[in-house]
């Protein structure tokens, strides 16, 4: 655990240039290129979206096999204490994403913020 915690750490203090935009293009190292880092936003947007879908089938799928094995182990009492926790989980994780989600689009309406399309990172003048 330690060893984990101590690359995390150097992973995290590496990718600081990149949080705070003050890394160079490679090729044009002397100047700042905007578009990189609209490239970079993109990519990793590109990738959450693709993710999301698969977060919230799967807490449907892990909801259904709960439910599949309260059915299956009518019998066994162990079985279906252990298969209510599953749906429970299940559940609580569904309304969770589902209220995430809620509030971050009524935020973005009460803000008058559009969800989707491009960002644009703030830039510095140039002489």
């Amino acid at each position: 655990m330690k060893k984990f915690l101590i690359r995390a750490g150097a992973v995290a203090v590496a990718s600081l240039p990149v949080l705070v935009l003050a890394q160079t293009v490679p090729g044009n190292p002397g100047n700042f290129n905007p578009g990189y880092i609209n490239s970079l936003i993109n990519a990793i947007s590109n990738i959450l979206n693709l993710l999301l879908p698969l977060v919230f089938a799967g807490a449907i799928l892990g909801f259904l096999i709960g439910l599949g094995m309260y059915f299956l182990g009518a019998g066994d009492e162990g079985s279906k204490e252990k298969a209510k926790e599953i749906m429970k989980f299940g559940l609580i994780v569904l309304f969770v994403m589902f209220a995430v989600y809620g509030l971050i689009k009524l935020a973005a309406n009460i803000l008058g913020i559009g969800l989707g399309g491009t960002i644009t990172p703030p830039s510095l003048p140039t002489n």
